[in-house]
């Protein structure tokens, strides 16, 4: 219910909060205010959220002054300032993840690439040119400054088809000629199984790269059980081979670990192992990304793990010593990041708002071996979900693309009135629709994350000094 008091009206966007420390917090994640209040201020807040009128001139005073009572006209202004805002970030950066192949040396048992067509696995040298000219068509003419291209899989770096990606990173260095107006980057997600033959044979196409990602399943043991050769032997050996061949060549290098509730003690593994190999003490060694298995509504993966989950695991492996919290970085946590720039960020550069759930269509792009354009990366393949073709032409199917644009905060009526609709901005489009099976935009119900316990996560880490760190590195500005 909404109440006015003085013609002003109590702000949807707040939140209201009591730490384990006793500290009570007000936060607008509108105007991004945070205030740390004594007992009235907390006691005469309750009141009026509770619908009182009788309440402290000085209260009443404080709570205008930071927006947390308002009137319409401010409240809709400042959506519509922080609104410009967003588009102008968002359209600067393009991301293009390009699939040259499904193919794989692994059978891992978590794949998320089971569905695929077999017949439809690898990039012909004439669909890589398609695929360029079409990047080339959607940066003509328009804003955006930066390109990220990530080579994903399947695995990229296999033998059999190396005269493919040879041909990719050829093409990828002349569009970079072509295009040197615009700030460029090449990442590549890999096992890092046949890295060293290529790196025997074939350095310096590697050192286009502007860096490597490696995955890594936490122990040898848990590494092994999950990512094994077709004949069931792990592959852990292997990955730290490949691992050691890089960052002997100065080679910068990520590792990558997908945490859930059930492995993410097994983070400790993996700084002992960075410490033991002295990785830390290598200036190409970035690193260890730790992201999160998510459900996404796929059969056979019912254990998703959230980024609460994740903050609070976190911060008790760093309070017990068990990891050096500098050697990891938690980037896939989305909400985490959103809440850390309203947090950290001065007040007159609070560009924390996010308006939709990502910003897949708005600045990426997916580039699969059957031609088709897809509009993120989980979604690749299962051709419900494409948007256009680069091959044998170039569309963008506008009808497709709407189901993505169409939610955002301003449409989806759980937003409308959602305290974290500026942080959360509805979450996963790709998530919500694989758990709703429906594909009408009039039937979407936005996949919510709880996105205030996640404050209230971050809140008792930061409390506690520990630093859960954040730092964009895929769709970071170049």
């Amino acid at each position: 219910m909404m109440y006015y008091i003085n013609k002003m009206k109590l702000t949807n966007y707040y939140i209201k909060y009591k730490s384990s420390h006793n500290n009570k917090y007000l936060v607008n994640t509108l105007t991004g205010k945070i205030n740390v209040i004594q007992d009235n201020l907390y006691e005469d807040f309750t009141r009026i959220e509770n619908g009182e009128l009788n309440i402290h001139n000085k209260s009443l005073d404080f709570f205008i002054q930071n927006q947390y009572l308002c009137n319409d006209r401010d409240e809709f202004n400042l959506i519509n300032f922080a609104f410009e805002k967003f588009q102008k970030h968002i359209q600067k950066h393009l991301a293009i993840f390009l699939y040259i192949t499904y193919d794989c040396n692994l059978m891992c048992t978590y794949c998320n690439y089971k569905y695929i067509d077999e017949g439809k696995n690898t990039m012909s040298e004439i669909k890589i040119d398609y695929a360029f000219e079409a990047i080339a068509k959607l940066i003509k003419d328009s804003e955006q400054e930066e390109i990220t291209f990530i080579l994903f899989g399947g695995e990229p770096f296999l033998n059999k088809n190396k005269e493919i990606l040879f041909s990719f990173l050829d093409k990828y260095s002349r569009f970079k000629l072509q295009n040197s107006s615009k700030k460029h980057k090449l990442i590549t997600f890999t096992n890092g199984i046949e890295i060293p033959l290529f790196i025997t044979k074939h350095i310096d196409y590697l050192r286009i790269f502007d860096s490597i990602y490696i995955t890594l399943g936490g122990s040898k043991l848990s590494h092994n059980r999950a990512r094994i050769f077709p004949n069931n032997k792990g592959s852990y050996d292997f990955v730290i081979n490949g691992v050691n061949k890089l960052l002997t060549e100065n080679i910068p290098v990520w590792l990558v670990f997908n945490s859930s509730k059930s492995n993410v003690n097994e983070l400790a593994d993996i700084n002992s192992l960075i410490k033991l190999n002295k990785w830390d003490q290598c200036c190409s060694f970035l690193g260890c990304c730790v992201s999160r298995i998510k459900s996404r509504g796929m059969i056979g993966i019912i254990e998703t793990y959230t980024e609460q989950e994740l903050i609070y695991d976190v911060s008790r492996l760093i309070e017990e010593k068990q990891i050096d919290q500098s050697l990891f970085n938690f980037e896939d946590m989305r909400i985490l990041k959103n809440i850390e720039r309203l947090f950290l960020l001065p007040d007159e550069n609070k560009d924390f708002h996010q308006f939709y759930g990502c910003g897949n269509r708005i600045n990426q792009y997916s580039f699969t071996p059957d031609g088709k354009i897809y509009p993120c990366s989980p979604s690749a393949g299962k051709e419900k979900y494409f948007i256009g073709e680069f091959y044998p032409s170039f569309s963008i199917k506008n009808e497709h693309g709407h189901l993505w644009t169409y939610n955002n905060v301003f449409h989806l009526e759980k937003c409308k009135t959602c305290s974290m609709a500026f942080l959360c901005a509805g979450g996963c489009q790709y998530s919500a629709r694989e758990k709703m099976h429906n594909e009408k935009k009039e039937n979407y119900i936005p996949d919510c994350m709880d996105a205030v316990q996640i404050v209230y996560a971050y809140i008792e880490a930061v409390e506690k000094n520990i630093n859960i760190t954040n730092s964009e590195t895929i769709y970071e500005r170049l």
